[in-house]
């Protein structure tokens, strides 16, 4: 019941969609998945096209519904790590001149290019800022004109329902999508980049954070006066079977495969991620700062 299976499929289908090496590819080890275009740049292969227009409309529609970033298409927590020597530069800040220096790694090993050494205007310095983002997100530098580029863009540029409704189901979520369908038009700033990490930064991260957003509410009371104790006594052993590891000894060999439960023996998150995508059919922390279990 409730949106939770609404949820679930949204999650699945970004889930799914990314393991079809046909479109897309993991940038390196980071886990985060990034589109594979053609290498015929500007030859329109309409099946392509089509999928890529597809893909783009279910980003989009998993942004707006959860109000969550596509992982594991985390495309700007990506851009946050790789970028990072670069974002915090201003055009003042002169280019590091030790090789051994992360932004002069990152010129080498993934612009291959030597240092910048002209000076930088704020139009000059936001230019190179693009040029980065895009060879980091798709590959190329200058993917603007690309079919399958306009494709996935023209699929994210989708209009759900009107104004007025949005401003009604989502008061909390009327955020701008600064995504890489925006990057010709992007100048970047800190407070983009805290918008972005909201959106995309959305894992457990510690037993915390679910932990803490745990209400227990007692709906009817004994006649006998021991229901406080009983609820106390319950909300103790309930958090301490959450910071536990891995499957209980229970359930092992039974319910969850040999195999399966040696695997999780040592997760610390485990308990508190079945929680939340049992609460909320979704494996990510909501965007709302008030959401609780």
């Amino acid at each position: 019941t409730g949106p939770g299976p609404e949820r679930a499929v949204y999650r699945m289908a970004v889930a799914t969609a990314v393991h079809n090496s046909q479109f897309w590819i993991e940038a390196g080890s980071s886990g985060f998945y990034i589109p594979v275009f053609s290498t015929m740049s500007f030859v329109a292969i309409y099946d392509r096209c089509q999928a890529f227009a597809a893909f783009g409309s279910l980003l989009a529609l998993h942004c707006y519904v959860l109000g969550q970033g596509p992982f594991p298409v985390s495309v700007w927590l990506l851009v946050a790590l790789a970028l990072a020597p670069w974002l915090t530069m201003t055009p003042d800040d002169p280019i590091p001149s030790s090789l051994s220096h992360p932004l002069c790694q990152f010129l080498l090993n993934i612009m291959e290019i030597q240092a910048i050494t002209a000076p930088r205007t704020q139009q000059v310095h936001d230019g190179w800022t693009i040029a980065f983002m895009s060879k980091v997100l798709l590959g190329s530098d200058t993917p603007w004109n690309h079919p399958e580029f306009l494709a996935l863009k023209r699929g994210f540029d989708i209009t759900v329902g009107d104004s007025s409704v949005i401003n009604v189901r989502y008061p909390t979520f009327i955020l701008p999508y600064i995504w890489l369908m925006q990057l010709q038009r992007l100048s970047v700033h800190r407070p983009a980049l805290a918008v972005l990490t909201c959106l995309y930064d959305r894992q457990i991260r510690k037993v915390e954070d679910v932990s803490d957003r745990l209400g227990f509410h007692i709906t009817r009371a004994g006649d006998d006066g021991t229901t406080p104790l009983f609820a106390a006594l319950f909300r103790l052993l309930f958090r301490r079977y959450l910071v536990a590891t891995g499957h209980p000894l229970q359930l092992r060999g039974l319910v969850i495969e040999e195999e399966k439960w040696m695997a999780d023996a040592d997760n610390e998150l485990l308990r508190v991620g079945l929680l939340l995508e049992a609460a909320t059919d979704a494996d990510l922390r909501p965007v709302s700062s008030s959401w609780s279990i």
